[in-house]
């Protein structure tokens, strides 16, 4: 799909320096605005020009052009007007809020305030060490186009496990991710904290669980696999291939290692067998 991202003009600086291209501004998400998918159809025929002149009358910012439709900020307080200017052109919109919004079991993350503002309560883990593969969240501006996944997959993160909306949970060391995160059309990304990640609940017993440990598949997992491996109780643990980048270790705990397990660097959750 072809698209052009005028911030990809507009706000992003290329330094060239030693023959590497280096972004140096990443999208930033609006408080006060929401997305808005305007189409570029009108009465079901190719019509650009009536897309472009409802986002330039309504006060829109472009986010993203593609092939059949314009991804764009308005003002929140804008959209009922809006609504009612596209619906006497005849343009059809769509209201996607939800673009800047990522969903998880734990809690929803909305990047025009991040994870601690979206989250006020959660208990944020520190950041990895530097060289050290971990668990992020990443997210797009606008709906994934393949070449943007290639140029963050560039830079050595690992895009495993889509989350909606727009997003990954990805494999990265903190200097991959800092890299990514400077391209002008990733608006978000964060360690994937300790208190964000499945698991089940737990008490005071000591009655060993049958559990699935979800895994990054990056350097680093084989230590973790080495060692808790060595705690299965009564059976050996098992290793099952989910995807590309994620793994599965079957074995039987100690609830009281969860914490442990959790902590890993590598982990995304930890599920109870069916």
């Amino acid at each position: 799909m072809r698209s052009i991202n005028r911030h990809l003009y507009l706000l992003t600086a290329v330094v060239i320096m030693s023959g590497v291209a280096s972004p140096l501004m990443a999208f930033n998400p609006r408080g006060g605005h929401t997305k808005v998918v305007v189409s570029k159809n009108l009465m079901m025929k190719p019509n650009a020009s009536a897309a472009a002149a409802l986002i330039e009358k309504g006060g829109g910012e472009i986010v993203q052009e593609y092939e059949t439709q314009t991804v764009a900020y308005f003002l929140t307080e804008s959209l009922k007007s809006l609504a009612e200017r596209a619906a006497a052109l005849g343009v059809e919109i769509r209201i996607r809020d939800d673009f800047d919004q990522i969903f998880l079991p734990e809690g929803t993350i909305d990047a025009r305030k991040g994870v601690a503002g979206s989250l006020p309560g959660l208990a944020l883990s520190p950041p990895y060490k530097k060289g050290e593969s971990g668990v992020y969240i990443l997210q797009f501006a606008g709906p994934i186009l393949p070449e943007w996944e290639k140029q963050v997959e560039s830079f050595g993160v690992k895009l495993v496990q889509y989350i909606p909306y727009n997003a990954y949970l990805a494999a990265a060391t903190p200097e991959a991710m800092t890299s990514a995160g400077r391209l002008p059309f990733v608006q978000l990304t964060d360690t994937f904290h300790v208190a964000l990640k499945i698991h089940p609940t737990t008490d005071q017993s000591s009655e060993a669980r049958d559990l699935i440990v979800q895994l990054m598949d990056a350097p680093g997992v084989d230590a973790f696999v080495s060692s808790f491996s060595a705690r299965s109780i009564g059976k050996a643990a098992t290793m099952r291939r989910v995807s590309a980048g994620e793994l599965a270790l079957h074995g039987t705990f100690d609830p009281r290692d969860l914490p442990d397990i959790l902590d890993s660097p590598l982990v995304f959750g930890v599920v109870e067998e069916p």
